[in-house]
């Protein structure tokens, strides 16, 4: 009886374990505490860059400069399908958390200035979001800098229609 216990005991300890890690995953939490799933602008503002203090990465000077278009359309059970088309950068989610490489990378979704998605394909489905509300993509590197032209961040954006 105590080893089907202890058996049962240890077998609840993986699942729930995985499942807080899944959990922790689907939040953008990685293993070392740093959330990514949030912006990192403790006083309110609209900050669209959520690593404000990350060296950003400068498109050279007659470099092909990348760019994203974005639209959003009402899903029908929920939220938003959201449509982001890159030219001159492919997603790279084989990459992230690697070194930069000029024409790889992904993208931040921020909702009114907050970040609600890290992106790492063409479509996403955004739960959130009234109409009206501001929705912006900005480019970043596979090493999760910011990617700008002239200084300014590389980034789209749409309002979110009825």
């Amino acid at each position: 009886m105590l080893d089907r216990g202890l058996a049962l005991f240890a077998i609840g300890l993986v699942f729930g374990g995985g499942f807080g890690f899944l959990t922790a995953a689907g939040m953008g939490v990685t293993l070392d505490g740093h959330d990514h799933a949030t912006g990192h602008d403790a006083g309110g503002h609209a900050e669209v860059h959520d690593h404000a203090n990350a060296r950003p990465v400068e498109i050279a000077p007659g470099a092909t400069v990348p760019a994203v278009a974005l639209t959003a359309t009402r899903d029908m059970a929920s939220g938003w399908n959201v449509h982001v088309a890159l030219t001159g950068l492919a997603f790279a989610p084989e990459h992230s958390g690697q070194e930069n490489s000029p024409g790889e990378g992904h993208v931040h979704l921020y909702l009114d200035g907050v970040k609600v998605a890290r992106v790492y394909g063409p479509w996403v489905h955004l739960p959130v979001g009234d109409p009206g509300a501001r929705l912006t993509a900005a480019l970043y590197s596979n090493d999760h800098r910011p990617l700008t032209s002239d200084g300014a961040p590389i980034q789209a954006s749409v309002t979110l229609g009825d």
